[in-house]
């Protein structure tokens, strides 16, 4: 059983330190789990998981992106996690009618990037790419997901590079991988997510090309990224936890600061710390984790109630690639606390 919090005079006394996240909760749920993937969201959660305590009724855990929608997915709601972070797509289509979670914010807001190792010049237009072969991890999901949206929002054909398939000379062609570690140079071009980016790419044979989340806007336009990793919650923790959900928020919204100013140990530890397998390896190191690098990763909160119309335009994009991973999501599924 989890400690419980600690008593008011102790609550109080932190808070005035500037420590209101992990003690706010006084009074409200004592036993709060919040669970999110490796990767980007993690690191846009250090901030919090930095200055989390053992005994402070909160439960951080950093898991594997495979396994995120399980801690969502239980029979029994008491056995999941009061808040989670979700790809766009898969809290859409698990959640989008609000009935049990509800979105909270944007927690990142497009981190994908093309890498080479061959002689090639940068993209700064996706039409520039009709007749290459693009290697993805993750064809049917996010990355997959998002790459077909840009193409089409930029009137770009596509198409799915199948075994023994020959490449299409008036299309941009894109072949699934098994994993990252597929990613070995053998095509022109590959999709890839910071921090991963950085981490292949500071090994010397690949080099950064293309900036998917400007490509997807259009040379034209000044707005940069879309809508990728959100936060959820219980609707029934929401209830009686408004409160400490609010202080959350609030430091979510300046995790880009503190990630500027904490130290590349720091914020790495911040994060393995809460790993909930202590074996899995992180896909960043502290070598790596530069402040390019956590530029690039798209960590930008943004609340629910400020940027619905753009998620549920974002989904629309993605319901057309493939309404199997993707849909509408009804107005209850935004938290406008």
């Amino acid at each position: 059983m989890k400690k419980m919090k600690k008593v008011l005079a102790t609550c109080l006394a932190a808070l005035a330190m500037g420590s209101a996240l992990g003690l706010s909760a006084c009074g409200e749920k004592k036993d709060i789990t919040v669970y999110m993937p490796d990767g980007a969201p993690a690191l846009a959660f250090a901030s919090v998981m930095a200055a989390d305590k053992p005994d402070d009724g909160v439960t951080y855990r950093v898991v594997d992106a495979s396994a995120i929608t399980s801690k969502i997915s239980a029979n029994d709601m008491s056995d999941n996690a009061d808040l989670c972070v979700l790809p766009v797509n898969v809290a859409s289509k698990r959640l989008g009618s609000g009935d049990d979670y509800q979105m909270l914010g944007l927690v990142t807001q497009g981190n994908m990037y093309l890498i080479s190792s061959k002689n090639v010049s940068d993209v700064e237009d996706l039409s520039t790419l009709k007749g290459q072969t693009i290697g993805l991890a993750q064809i049917a999901n996010v990355p997959g997901l998002t790459l077909k949206a840009a193409l089409n929002r930029n009137e770009v054909a596509w198409a799915e590079l199948k075994e023994g398939t020959e490449a299409a000379a008036d299309k941009v062609n894109l072949k699934g991988l098994a994993n990252n570690a597929s990613i070995d140079g053998s095509l022109p071009y590959y999709l890839a997510a910071e921090p991963f980016v950085t981490t292949i790419t500071s090994g010397g044979k690949f080099r950064l090309v293309g900036d998917l989340q400007s490509l997807y806007n259009g040379a034209a336009s000044e707005n940069v990224g879309y809508p990728q990793a959100v936060l959820v919650a219980k609707r029934s923790f929401l209830k009686t936890n408004q409160k400490w959900t609010g202080e959350l928020l609030k430091q979510l919204s300046t995790s880009n600061s503190w990630l500027e100013k904490a130290s590349a140990q720091e914020i790495y530890l911040a994060v393995v710390r809460h790993f909930e397998d202590p074996t899995h390896k992180p896909t960043f190191n502290q070598g790596t984790l530069t402040n390019e690098c956590i530029s690039r990763c798209g960590i930008a909160f943004d609340y629910a109630k400020d940027c619905s119309a753009r998620v549920d335009a974002f989904l629309a994009e993605l319901t057309k690639v493939n309404p199997n991973m993707a849909s509408a999501v009804e107005e209850d599924f935004y938290w406008l606390g």
